[in-house]
C-alpha cells in the first residue's frame, strides 16, 4: 500500500514518502508532522515541544532526519527543520546549538550560492582508532631489529 502511495507522491512532485516500517525500525524518533498538521494548535504545540526536547537530548536525530533522503543539507534546511520541531525562541536556540555542535555533523564547505553545506558522519566512524595488539595503531610501520 505504501509503495503505491509513494508512486503517486513522486508523480505529484512531492519529496515526502511514506515509510511503512514501524517508527523505531525506520529510524524515526521524532513525530515528523508539519506544523499545523492536526489542525489543533495545542496538540501541534505539544508535538513540537516533545520533538524539541528530544532534539536537545539527542541532536543526532536532526541530522539523521535531514540526511535520510539526501546525503547533505544546508544551514537553512537545518534551521527550518529545528524551527518546525520546537516551540519558542529559547527551545529553538538551544536545539539549534545542540545540532550544530553535534559530533556527527560534518561541514562540507560552501555551495554554488555560498551557502554552507553539511552532512552527517556515520555513528560507527565516531569510535576511537583501534590499537593493534602491540600497542601501535593499525597500519603503522614497526622497525624490526635483527637479533645477532
Amino acid at each position: 500500500m505504501a509503495a503505491l502511495a509513494n508512486q503517486y507522491l513522486l508523480g505529484a512532485g512531492r519529496r515526502e514518502l511514506i515509510d511503512a516500517r514501524a517508527g523505531a525500525e525506520s529510524g524515526r524518533a521524532l513525530d515528523l508532522r508539519p506544523a499545523g498538521a492536526t489542525g489543533r494548535g495545542a496538540e501541534d504545540a505539544e508535538i513540537a515541544w516533545r520533538n524539541g526536547e528530544r532534539i536537545v537530548a539527542e541532536p543526532g536525530l536532526v541530522l539523521a532526519a535531514l540526511t535520510r533522503e539526501r546525503p547533505s543539507f544546508t544551514r537553512q534546511e537545518l534551521e527550518r527543520f529545528v524551527r518546525v520541531n520546537t516551540v519558542g525562541a529559547e527551545q529553538f536556540a538551544t536545539a539549534l546549538v545542540r545540532a550544530e555542535s553535534s559530533v556527527e555533523i560534518v561541514r562540507l564547505g560552501n555551495g554554488a550560492n555560498g551557502e554552507e553545506i553539511f552532512s552527517r558522519r556515520p555513528v560507527g566512524s565516531l569510535a576511537a582508532p583501534r590499537e593493534s595488539c602491540h600497542g601501535f595503531p593499525p597500519g603503522s610501520r614497526m622497525v624490526k631489529r635483527r637479533v645477532l
